[in-house]
């Protein structure tokens, strides 16, 4: 029986050992089974974060809540949606090409639309229901809980 060489052994046991002390991930970890259905089949990645959990951090909290960058502060401005209150989960489906991004959280119940309007963004019903944006990019409110853009 050969043995390994003494610096391909350390290598190996000190891997094992560093990949045993990180965090293990719980197995309850999975995207929101009603996203999960709009994903479409040609998505080659896959990227979701559950922003409810992730505002509990003290990274959020730190570097996060305190200063909203300017692309953000429009954002709420044009839509009234507040990713920080408003939104609880987001995943991202990208297919090699286009990316749609799905997110579930608390929208207006009141017509499912924003509050105010994006500059040039028209409504366009699709299927029985309303699309809101240009013909480069849409939003639309599919209840008061899902909201999917592209």
């Amino acid at each position: 029986m050969e043995f390994m060489r003494p610096h391909i052994l350390m290598a190996t046991v000190a891997t094992a050992m560093l990949l045993s002390c990180g965090p293990s991930v719980p197995a309850h970890v999975t995207p929101d089974p009603a996203l999960l259905t709009l994903v479409p089949a040609d998505t080659v990645m896959l990227v979701g974060a559950r922003l409810d959990h992730l505002r509990e951090t003290d990274f959020y909290r730190k570097h996060i809540a305190s200063a909203a960058p300017a692309p953000l502060e429009r954002f709420i401005d044009q839509t009234g949606i507040d990713p920080h209150a408003d939104i609880r989960e987001v995943l991202a489906a990208y297919n090699g090409k286009d990316t749609l991004l799905m997110s579930r959280g608390k929208f207006s119940p009141s017509g499912l639309k924003p509050r105010r309007k994006q500059e040039g963004a028209k409504r366009t019903p699709y299927k029985g229901y309303t699309l809101i944006g240009d013909k480069s990019r849409a939003v639309v409110f599919m209840n008061a809980t899902t909201a999917v853009a592209a």
